[in-house]
C-alpha cells in the first residue's frame, strides 16, 4: 500500500463515519495505518539517501 492509497482509505473512512457507515474504531485503523506507512517511507527515504551520496562522491560526481 503506498502513502497515497493510505491517505485515501482514511479520507473515506471519516466521510463513512460521518455519512453513518463505518465506527470510530474503522476510522483508528485507517489512520494507524495510514502513519505506519508514513513511517515505514520515511525510514526508506532515510536509509536511501545517505547511499545514493556514498555513491554519488565514489564516482566523483
Amino acid at each position: 500500500m503506498t502513502v497515497e492509497t493510505a491517505e485515501k482509505a482514511y479520507r473515506l473512512a471519516r466521510v463513512a463515519l460521518e455519512n453513518g457507515l463505518a465506527t470510530q474504531l474503522e476510522v483508528s485503523g485507517s489512520a494507524t495505518r495510514l502513519e505506519q506507512i508514513q513511517l515505514l517511507y520515511y525510514s526508506s527515504v532515510y536509509e536511501y539517501l545517505p547511499l545514493y551520496f556514498d555513491r554519488e562522491k565514489a564516482l566523483g560526481l
